[in-house]
């Protein structure tokens, strides 16, 4: 809301206003993703698996021509994780991580 309205706790800001920026991080904690079947969620890029975990941030060596794959990306046909696939490019606990977090 901050970036919508440009507020910055002036002394004009109503009390209503001042209290709901000052408990924004608490709301950011406890938001989720409804990532659906991921097409528009960027796998290494984007905060998906959990709220701290970005892949790109693991140290993890990947081909630059999935820098760009989606979450949808790493699904197959059935729409199930692609474990082969997920196994040729992630640690195993991330993997691990990822198969609990579907079920």
């Amino acid at each position: 809301m901050v970036g919508k309205y440009g507020r910055n706790g002036s002394t004009s800001d109503s009390y209503i206003w001042k209290a709901h920026a000052d408990q924004w991080g608490t709301f950011q904690e406890m938001e989720i993703w409804a990532i659906h079947n991921g097409p528009t969620v960027n796998a290494w890029h984007d905060r998906w698996l959990d709220e701290r975990t970005m892949l790109f941030d693991q140290a993890i060596v990947f081909p630059a021509h999935i820098h760009n794959c989606c979450v949808a990306d790493l699904v197959d046909n059935n729409g199930d994780w692609n474990l082969p696939l997920l196994n040729m490019f992630l640690p195993h606990d991330i993997v691990k991580r990822i198969k609990v977090g579907s079920a």
